[in-house]
């Protein structure tokens, strides 16, 4: 083997070193951001665990969990880069009579804001989309 060969063969093992390296860092990520996504849907079904318990109850969330439970669900939608219209609940004000808290932590429920499990297939297919394609958050 010649020198030039030599050279050739060390240039061409390092940039396939190069190109390594760089699949892994992308797994790595790629793996983070279904842990996240995991995790926030790990959330959002206990979320969704304890609004079906205070509907149980014949209560319905109070205000107070209701504005706690918005926060949690903003979080988690900016976190996975989904848009502004998906993991709405009802306004605050229909958390603040008791008459209509019962309704509304229902409507929040049926909406499939809270349980994934409940998602139509549209809102699983743009979040195994949005994983797959985009790490960061889609602005």
């Amino acid at each position: 083997m010649t020198s030039d060969e030599v050279l050739e063969t060390k240039s061409e093992v390092e940039e396939t070193n190069d190109e390594m390296a760089e699949v892994a860092t992308d797994v790595e990520e790629l793996q983070a951001a279904i842990e996240e996504g995991l995790e926030s849907g790990e959330t959002l079904v206990d979320l969704g665990g304890a609004v079906e318990a205070k509907i149980a109850d014949g209560e319905g969330l109070s205000e107070d969990a209701a504005k706690i439970a918005e926060v949690a669900i903003e979080s988690i939608r900016v976190r996975l880069g989904m848009p502004k219209s998906v993991g709405r609940i009802p306004s605050m004000e229909s958390f603040k009579a008791p008459r209509r808290r019962l309704e509304a932590s229902r409507v929040a429920l049926e909406a499939g804001v809270l349980t994934p499990s409940r998602r139509s297939g549209q809102d699983r297919r743009f979040l195994q989309s949005g994983l797959g394609k985009d790490l960061g958050p889609r602005r």
